[in-house]
């Protein structure tokens, strides 16, 4: 999971952006973006039960459950709420409006890899 969201955010989305072009770009990332939420949003549910399982097995404490729960809401948020509200404003042409819901999702994307690097963190 972690591999996955950081090869994306340093590598594919930059090396994309320069290499495709603005309307390519636009249209891959509006494509690509509801695909990759559900795939990580998928990979998080499954941490999620585990955590749970493993709490009721006492194996586990709160604060996990508590932390990819967490997680797990981002993906839901970045792609039901923030991710339409972002393509509206683009195409509207609000770009105001677009940076501040793409800035949400990055924000809360940056968080879920922090989350991400201390639950498998030994």
């Amino acid at each position: 999971m972690l591999g996955g969201m950081v090869t994306f955010q340093i590598l594919f989305a930059p090396l994309l952006f320069t290499q495709l072009g603005k309307e390519n770009f636009s249209t891959f990332i509006r494509a690509f973006f509801p695909w990759y939420y559900i795939y990580f949003g998928l990979l998080n549910l499954i941490l999620f039960a585990s955590f749970i399982v493993q709490s009721i097995l006492g194996q586990s404490d709160w604060f996990l459950i508590f932390l990819s729960g967490f997680s797990l809401l981002g993906f839901y948020v970045s792609r039901q709420i923030l991710m339409p509200k972002a393509n509206e404003a683009s195409d509207a042409g609000e770009k105001k409006a677009f940076d501040r819901y793409h800035r949400s999702t990055v924000i809360i994307n940056t968080i879920q890899l922090f989350i991400v690097i201390y639950l498998i963190w030994p």
